[in-house]
């Protein structure tokens, strides 16, 4: 007759892995399929990462920029999409083409996107330092 801690192993384990889950926040009814295109001065972004912070805290989905200026956004590195939530968002390292140096840029605070359960969220990311953009200093 096996010890009576060895019985319960298997169940402690998969108690375990669920509170990681929990604390973790990536459940994927948490998150919705999230993408879109980002333009600079009406120009599609060619390269950079595209960072989505969630207003309330959580875990952030984060994006390759590509040459057409499309992303998709992922969180935690393997679940495509993003926290079902409000928003800011950082541009780290975009640039258009035929621009010498990629440069970062942040939202305004009062500029959020909201990343909404049971749809595709798409989003137009179009940085105007006129309007609710700010440029930001690379480290």
């Amino acid at each position: 007759m096996a010890p009576a801690g060895n019985e319960r192993g298997p169940h402690r384990r998969k108690l375990l892995a669920l509170t990681l889950a929990a604390l973790t926040g990536c459940g994927s009814d948490r998150l919705a399929p999230a993408s879109g295109v980002v333009r600079i001065a009406a120009q599609p972004a060619c390269e950079g990462r595209i960072v989505f912070l969630p207003v309330g805290g959580g875990p952030p989905a984060l994006g390759d920029v590509g040459s057409d200026g499309r992303f998709v956004l992922r969180t935690g590195g393997n679940q495509d999409g993003a926290l079902v939530a409000v928003h800011h968002v950082l541009l780290k390292d975009v640039r258009r083409a035929g621009d010498a140096k990629a440069k970062s840029y942040r939202a305004a605070e009062s500029t959020a996107f909201e990343v909404r359960r049971g749809t595709h969220n798409e989003f137009a990311i179009d940085v105007d330092l006129r309007r609710g953009w700010a440029a930001v200093a690379d480290d």
